[in-house]
Order: C-alpha cells, then structure tokens, then sequence
C-alpha cells in the first residue's frame, strides 16, 4: 500500500484560522479510514489538524488585524 499526502513531515505550514499566522512543522501524520490527520507543531506546542485546516502559506492579511495579548 503507498499513502500519498499533501504535507510531509518536517513541511512548514500555516493554519488557515489562525489570526497570528504562526509557523508550524508537520511532525507526525496519522492515517485514519476518513483521509489524514497532521500533527503540527509550534514552539512547545503540539496540536492535530485536518487537511482542510492547513495551508502552506502565510496570510498576510489576517496578520494586520491581530494582535498579542
């Protein structure tokens, strides 16, 4: 069986609802029966995330009206 992804381990990501636009690495993909699910990771912080949630570029835009708290 060959699995096929869209990102690879160690691809730096964005999540597409991320007002902070933070970078992350994809550093574990698990396999499920309904498609991938990718673990990214950001600092000390590790979360799971579909397909559908990831984007390989950084918006901009979203960045402008965010701020840190």
């Amino acid at each position: 069986m060959k699995i096929t992804t869209t990102y690879d381990i160690g691809d730096l990501v964005y999540l597409v609802t991320d007002v902070s636009q933070k970078e992350r690495m994809v550093t574990a993909i698990t396999v499920t029966v309904g498609g991938h699910i990718y673990v990214l990771s950001c600092g000390d912080d590790t979360t799971e995330h579909y397909e559908i949630e990831i984007t390989p570029h950084k918006d901009i835009v979203k960045t402008l009206n965010s701020y840190d708290d």
